[in-house]
C-alpha cells in the first residue's frame, strides 16, 4: 500500500528560460511520498508525460498569485475555484472579481459564482460559454440591510425582474438597460395588511389594500 502526500512541482516557462525574470508556476499534485520537489518545463504537464500519468492535479500558481484549484481523479480533473488572490488593501478602492466558483466536468466547467472585492456576489446559471446572470447579493453596508436582486435572459442580455428586500418586494419590467419600477408589494405582517403600490415612468400612481 502507498502512502500519499502533497509535492510541489516548479514549473519554469522554456521561453524565458534566458532571464533571470522567468516565470514561476507551482503544480500541487498528490502522489506517493518518495517523490520529492522537482523542476520540469510547463508542456510536460499540460502534455501529461509518463512521469506525471499517475498524478493528481490539485492546484496551479501563476505568476501573478492567481490560483487555480482542481477536483477529480487522474486524467480527469476539472476545475472548481480560481482565487485571484488580490490584495486585501485594494477591496474596496476598486470594484474587482476576488474568486470565481465552476461545476462540471473537465472541459465543460460552468461559471456558478462570482464574489467580488466589495462582497457582492453574483450567481450563473447556464452551460460553459453561455453562463447568465440570474441573481446578484448585496451584503449589508452600514445600516442598509442585505438584499437581493433577480435577472432573467440571455448572456449579454439579462434584465433585472425584481428586487427582493427584507420588507418589501420590487417588480421592474423593460430590456436591459431600461427596466423600470412596475410596482412594490408589501407582504402580510403582524398588524400591516397586503398591499401593491403602482407606478407608471418610475411615479407612484396607485396603492392597492388587500383586507
Amino acid at each position: 500500500m502507498y502512502l500519499y502526500k502533497y509535492i510541489y512541482i516548479i514549473i519554469i516557462n522554456k521561453l524565458k528560460m534566458d532571464t533571470y525574470e522567468m516565470p514561476i508556476y507551482e503544480i500541487k499534485l498528490s502522489g506517493k511520498r518518495n517523490l520529492v520537489r522537482s523542476e520540469v518545463y510547463i508542456d510536460d504537464i499540460l502534455n501529461s508525460t509518463k512521469f506525471y500519468k499517475n498524478f493528481t492535479l490539485e492546484k496551479i500558481v501563476y505568476p501573478n498569485n492567481k490560483i487555480y484549484y482542481y477536483k477529480g481523479t487522474c486524467g480527469n480533473e476539472y476545475l472548481t475555484l480560481i482565487d485571484y488572490n488580490i490584495n486585501e488593501s485594494y477591496y474596496y478602492i476598486k470594484k474587482t472579481i476576488k474568486k470565481e466558483y465552476f461545476e462540471g466536468e473537465q472541459n465543460q466547467e460552468r461559471l456558478v459564482k462570482r464574489i467580488y472585492s466589495n462582497n457582492h456576489i453574483h450567481f450563473y446559471k447556464g452551460d460553459k460559454g453561455e453562463e447568465h446572470l440570474v441573481q446578484i447579493y448585496y451584503p449589508r453596508i452600514s445600516t442598509n440591510s442585505p438584499y437581493n436582486e433577480y435577472f432573467e435572459g440571455p448572456k449579454n442580455e439579462e434584465r433585472k425582474t425584481y428586487v427582493k428586500r427584507d420588507e418589501y418586494i420590487e417588480y421592474y419590467e423593460g430590456e436591459q438597460g431600461e427596466e423600470h419600477l412596475v410596482t412594490i408589494e408589501y407582504p402580510e405582517s403582524l398588524n400591516k395588511k397586503r398591499k401593491i403600490k403602482h407606478f407608471e415612468n418610475n411615479i407612484h400612481t396607485s396603492t392597492t389594500i388587500y383586507h
